[in-house]
């Protein structure tokens, strides 16, 4: 009885636990209690920022606890200053603005007054202090503001000259003209201003070498001076070149030196603008003497003066007591030069006949004639022996002469001697004899004389023999023949015969002034006379001709070896020479057309 007591209470202790775990289970299912929000605070109720700059204001509501503790956050002038949705606060423009956060629960707010400032420019500075630009060239110059953050960086450009130098609202420099200019980059805050000169140079023009050709034995130097306009060019610096460093070489000095016989070119390149000019160079194994009349408008001008070029450079300037000179014939004997010509005081005094015969031995003159209309016209050294060909009036006539060593000689029937050429113990001169019909009309013969002697010559009436050459046996003469109605035929004589010498289809006339025999090779220098009215430079060899370009007259020839050297004028009267048929001008020389003379020396 007492047993089954028990097992009743227990289990009445059990039951009533499970209804106190049931009842517990109950009450937690309730909502908490609401917090409400109070108030609301800022860490913040004043602040200042530069434009640009930005801060973050917290928030606080209360009590900490409260059940709805979300705000809102806005700006009284968002232009001043603008706030996001994290209380975070840029400064956007100077002035003042009230950022208010608000709470949802209760509305309640909270301010914070906002100052905004700026930040004044101090300084400016530009990469560039100065700038060359040439013409068409542009640059972009950098400005730097400072301090790094202030609020109006903004630049304005300008530019002093415009038409030299212009600048954009990025400042980039574009070149127009030669000249200077100041660009100037200006704060729009405080006006500092910094500045870079720009200079546009001058560009190089022209270009131009002292010579156009030179020439020189091996071993020999002459240097070129090298001329670049305008003077105010920025840069004329140039550089030298040779064509073949084999012939000839150049330094940064414009010196030439002579290294191997033949023909190169020296050139001078600008650096600004690539421009060339050039120099031809001959280097020979010889001494090339060339004899010029230098003269503005011609022979026989009251500036004429007779100069001696050798190698391409004035060796002897002759002179005669302050007067004209007028060389006409140059003989090199070892290493004496001779030239004859005449002096005359004046263009008048040459013309009336107040001129005297000179021989000059390197560059002395000695007299041998004067007045009485004296002419010379060849000269030839052998054997110390000096013979000068030429003429005299004796009064009436024109009469041939021959001087040796200064002596006069007469030639029988001769009227004009104008060349003389010795062979051993023979003179040979040819010249002219005229036959008078009355006292202002003649007949004209050419003539050829062996000492003294007249020797025939085919078919001479109305011809002139200009020059004579003799190797051995052979005997050459040329000149021309007059043919009707007018004009004349450039002619050869060998040993007596003649022949007409080839020209153009459309010659109206032509004329062999010189020859020279060379073997069994005949050369004859001369020129022709055209349709178009331009004369023409002609060089025979063995009858068969050839133009020489760039020439108006050729006037002599004297072969070296194989080399052919001819010497004239172009059609500008300039002096040129041509070897082996390259044409180079005597540094722009003006010439008497008649009489150029040409000796090499080996």
């Amino acid at each position: 009885m007492k047993k089954r007591v028990f097992f009743l209470s227990a289990a009445a202790a059990m039951l009533m636990l499970a209804f106190a775990a049931c009842s517990s289970d109950s009450n937690n299912d309730s909502p908490p209690p609401l917090v409400k929000v109070e108030s609301v605070a800022l860490n913040k109720t004043n602040m200042a920022l530069s434009v640009g700059k930005s801060e973050t204001l917290t928030a606080t509501p209360h009590p900490a606890n409260s059940t709805n503790s979300a705000v809102r956050w806005t700006s009284s002038l968002p232009r001043v200053a603008s706030v996001s949705a994290s209380g975070l606060v840029k400064a956007m423009a100077q002035g003042t603005a009230t950022i208010t956060v608000r709470t949802d629960d209760g509305g309640h707010i909270a301010t914070c007054s906002v100052t905004v400032n700026t930040i004044p420019v101090s300084d400016i500075a530009l990469d560039k202090a100065s700038l060359t630009l040439y013409k068409g060239a542009q640059f972009k110059v950098n400005a730097t503001v400072s301090p790094e953050d202030a609020t109006d960086k903004s630049v304005a450009w300008h530019s002093s000259n415009p038409s030299v130098a212009d600048v954009s609202a990025d400042g980039v420099v574009l070149a127009l003209a030669s000249g200077t200019a100041v660009i100037a980059a200006t704060t729009e805050d405080g006006s500092h201003t910094a500045t870079c000169s720009v200079t546009v140079p001058t560009m190089v023009a022209s270009v131009t070498l002292n010579k156009t050709a030179i020439w020189l034995k091996s071993g020999a130097t002459e240097t070129l001076i090298v001329d670049v306009q305008p003077a105010n060019a920025l840069n004329k610096k140039v550089t030298w070149q040779s064509t073949n460093l084999s012939i000839a070489t150049v330094t940064d000095a414009g010196l030439v030196t002579a290294v191997g016989k033949g023909n190169a070119y020296i050139v001078a390149r600008t650096d600004d603008g690539g421009l060339l000019a050039s120099a031809a160079v001959t280097v020979t194994e010889v001494d090339v003497y060339v004899l010029v009349n230098n003269s503005v408008s011609g022979a026989q001008t009251t500036d004429s003066k007779a100069v001696v070029w050798k190698n391409g450079a004035i060796a002897q300037n002759l002179n005669y007591e302050n007067q004209h000179t007028n060389g006409r014939s140059m003989f090199v004997s070892g290493d004496d030069v001779y030239v004859a010509g005449v002096a005359f005081p004046s263009r008048a005094g040459f013309v009336s006949g107040d001129s005297a015969v000179v021989v000059w031995k390197n560059g002395v003159p000695q007299v041998i004639h004067n007045g009485d209309q004296a002419e010379v016209n060849s000269i030839y050294v052998s054997g110390g022996d000096v013979y000068v060909a030429g003429s005299e009036f004796n009064g009436q006539v024109e009469v041939a002469r021959l001087w040796k060593n200064g002596v006069k000689q007469n030639l029988t029937g001769g009227a004009v001697a104008n060349s003389v050429f010795v062979s051993g113990s023979d003179v040979y001169v040819a010249g002219c004899e005229h036959e008078y019909i009355s006292e202002n009309s003649y007949y004209l013969y050419a003539r050829l004389w062996k000492n003294g002697v007249e020797q025939p010559l085919t078919d001479e009436g109305l011809a002139f023999a200009n020059s004579v050459f003799v190797s051995g046996s052979v005997v050459c003469v040329a000149g021309f023949k007059y043919k009707e109605p007018t004009g004349m035929d450039a002619r050869l004589w060998k040993n007596g015969g003649v022949q007409n010498l080839p020209v153009s289809g459309d010659a109206r006339e032509s004329n062999a002034c010189s020859v020279f025999v060379s073997g069994s090779d005949v050369y004859v220098a001369g020129w022709e006379y055209n349709e178009q009215g331009i004369y023409v430079a002609k060089l025979w060899k063995n009858s068969i001709a050839e133009n020489l370009t760039g020439g108006g007259s050729a006037n002599c020839v004297y072969i070296s070896g194989s080399d052919v050297y001819v010497t004239g004028t172009d059609n500008n009267s300039n002096a040129v020479i041509w070897k082996n048929g390259i044409v180079q001008n005597l540094t722009g020389e003006k010439s008497d057309m008649s009489f150029l003379s040409v000796f090499v020396v080996e």
